[in-house]
């Protein structure tokens, strides 16, 4: 029959496709039985489902494949035998070639042809890799209860995230590490707990850590809890697997916060004073150097001061060194408070201070700067029940571009020397000359140190007359120093230098002795005195 208006030639119909080519093509595994339930026709994929090809089943019965039935009401051997048909599928367990089992569920189809004749059509699905999966599911979801059971009992606080960073599940313990309940942290992302360094760290390596290209994600920083205590914590994170595919991310925060104050205060008394809490001798060298970079760069000046308590150790000898410690507090504090935040004050030991000024454009301010801070350490001050006037002596050095931190600092201390020089509680500013003046010094206290070693300090003695009587009535005993070369060192120079160094004394102790032996030879109305 055809369709009016529509002329259709045998060329133009679709080709048909053989009944052989969908039997044999088909996916799923079918056979055609006879009426005695014999395997007479078998596809591919049913012959390979029994593990053969087909000419190892055909001819076969198809009951000696079938190991367990389903359910016990439905006789499927009986149903095969006699031809009836079975709804729905049925489920079984068949035996393949190789004696290997497996589980799959049948559909029997009977068709009547040529009369009287039956065919059966069975058809035949895997069910093994569906078991196969389901057992791995049920195992997944069992060993996923035994970990979350403990992670959730864990004395460590722990997170599970998903791959976009949020958490999905937290343990107790991190409810109080973060001082957080349980439905304030489950649906977030931690990012609110973490300081402004540790979520930057974090997020840079959460993407090579999930792609593989970072084989750990470790990471130490500063968090702050639901409270806004601030804390230290260790956090470090592992992946969960499911198969070949990245599922959840474990997070571990452990609090360190203890182990960190230790480590900061081993840092800070490496580089601070112990008394006074300012900065020790080598964080003013770096600090030199870095104002000599900062002023390289900027076209700026750096200055360095260097600062001596006047007469510290007649307060520690007049009071006692409790006593001079608090002044020491006292004056690093006052320092402090005269100076801008980007400038700094050191102890370098004793009494000594040192200030550094960073980015200085005038250099002409920088003893007025000085001056300023003489005046803020001297005022009262009571320590003791007793009231004192604490002054400082300042020495000054200026210094432009990269400048070498250790030569900034001797010149301060040679501008220290000159202000102590003339007279204490004052500031002097470092020039040339005191470079050449401090060389000598301690070219001359080399000498001296030399001329007690070689016995080379002498007492000459000065004759004293009574003018009325013209009668000598004592001598008195004068310390010179003898140079290798035969002449005397000029008595000035020599006794003040003796004197700075500390000197004085054994050359005094020199010099008595000799007036005591001279003094044995002279009359018994003849005086000996010791200058």
């Amino acid at each position: 029959m055809t369709q009016q208006g529509t002329d259709t030639t045998p060329s133009q119909r679709a080709p048909e496709v053989p009944v052989e080519s969908l039997f044999e093509g088909s996916p799923v595994a079918v056979a055609v039985l006879d009426e005695g339930g014999a395997i007479g026709m078998a596809n591919t994929a049913f012959a390979h489902l029994l593990g053969g090809d087909a000419s190892q089943v055909v001819g076969r019965d198809f009951g000696e494949f079938l190991v367990e039935l389903g359910p016990a009401d439905v006789d499927f051997k009986a149903a095969l035998r006699s031809a009836t048909p079975v709804a729905g599928w049925v489920p079984c367990t068949l035996a393949t070639a190789e004696g290997r089992w497996l589980s799959a569920k049948c559909h029997m189809q009977v068709d009547r042809v040529s009369g009287q004749d039956v065919r059966v059509v069975v058809h035949v699905l895997d069910l093994t890799e569906q078991a196969r999966a389901d057992r791995a599911v049920a195992e997944l979801i069992e060993s996923e209860a035994t970990y979350r059971q403990s992670m959730m009992e864990s004395a460590v606080p722990t997170a599970l995230l998903d791959l976009n960073g949020i958490v999905t599940e937290s343990n107790a313990a991190l409810e109080e590490h973060l001082s957080t309940p349980r439905e304030h942290l489950v649906g977030v992302a931690l990012d609110g707990f973490m300081s402004l360094s540790v979520r930057r760290s974090f997020h840079r390596a959460w993407d090579a850590f999930l792609t593989g290209r970072q084989e750990t994600l470790r990471i130490r920083g500063e968090w702050v809890d639901g409270t806004g205590r601030r804390l230290w914590s260790d956090v470090s994170a592992s992946l969960i697997q499911e198969g070949v595919r990245t599922s959840h991310v474990v997070l571990q925060v452990i609090d360190v916060s203890a182990e960190q104050r230790a480590l900061d205060q081993l840092a800070y008394r490496s580089s601070h004073d112990a008394l006074t809490g300012l900065a020790n001798r080598a964080e003013v060298i770096a600090a030199v150097l870095a104002a000599g970079d900062r002023s390289a760069t900027a076209g700026t000046y750096a200055a360095v001061f260097f600062i001596d308590v006047d007469n510290f150790k007649q307060i520690n000898d007049g009071l006692n060194h409790q006593a001079g410690d608090e002044v020491l507090v006292a004056i690093a504090q006052r320092l402090q408070a005269a100076l801008r935040p980007q400038d700094m004050v050191g102890r370098l030991g004793g009494d000594e201070f040192v200030v550094v000024l960073d980015d200085v454009a005038d250099p002409a301010a920088v003893t007025g700067v000085a001056e300023a801070l003489r005046r803020a350490v001297a005022a009262t001050l009571t320590v003791g029940g007793v009231r004192l006037v604490p002054t400082v002596s300042v020495g000054v050095a200026v210094g432009r571009g990269r400048v070498d931190a250790m030569a900034l600092l001797r010149e301060a201390d040679d501008a220290l020397r000159e202000a102590k020089r003339h007279g204490r509680n004052r500031c002097e500013t470092y020039s040339s000359a005191m470079s050449q003046s401090a060389s000598d010094r301690l070219g001359l206290e080399a000498t001296i140190r030399e001329a007690l070693h070689e016995r080379r300090i002498e007492a000459h003695f000065q004759p004293v007359v009574d003018l009325a009587t013209g009668r000598l009535v004592s001598y008195e005993a004068l310390a010179r120093l003898r140079r290798v070369s035969g002449d005397v060192a000029p008595n000035a120079d020599f006794i003040t230098v003796a004197e700075q160094s500390g000197l004085i004394v054994p050359v005094g102790r020199e010099v008595i002795a000799q007036a005591i032996e001279a003094a044995t030879h002279l009359g018994p109305d003849i005086r000996m005195a010791v200058n």
